[in-house]
């Protein structure tokens, strides 16, 4: 079996370190130099790549959210929403498709 091409969309959570705010001559300011970034994926998305974990399968991981402008652009015109798996050549959308599409392989 070749290897599955899953694709992911993170989003960023910045999260501060103490209140993450500072006051200077009676301004208060947020300061960026308290905050930790940190990259979070969707339950749907999440939960395909665990089963792909549990159930072993090799899998290059695609997060959108991290390719340049004009990827971005194809993998949307191509018709790419997360989670997709591309397995074997095919093109599988959504977390309940993807359930079956893994139940199939099991059996």
């Amino acid at each position: 079996m070749e290897v599955a091409i899953l694709y992911v969309k993170s989003k960023k959570i910045i999260l501060g370190q103490g209140s993450g705010f500072s006051e200077h001559h009676g301004y208060v300011s947020s300061s960026s130099e308290s905050n930790e970034e940190f990259e979070n994926y969707p339950p749907d998305d999440q939960e395909v790549i665990s089963l792909l974990n549990q159930a072993e399968i090799a899998y290059k991981l695609i997060d959108i959210a991290k390719l340049p402008f004009t990827m971005k652009l194809k993998t949307k015109m191509s018709g790419i929403r997360t989670p997709t798996l591309v397995l074997n050549d095919k093109k599988i959308v959504g977390l309940e498709e993807i359930k079956r599409a893994l139940e199939e392989i099991k059996t």
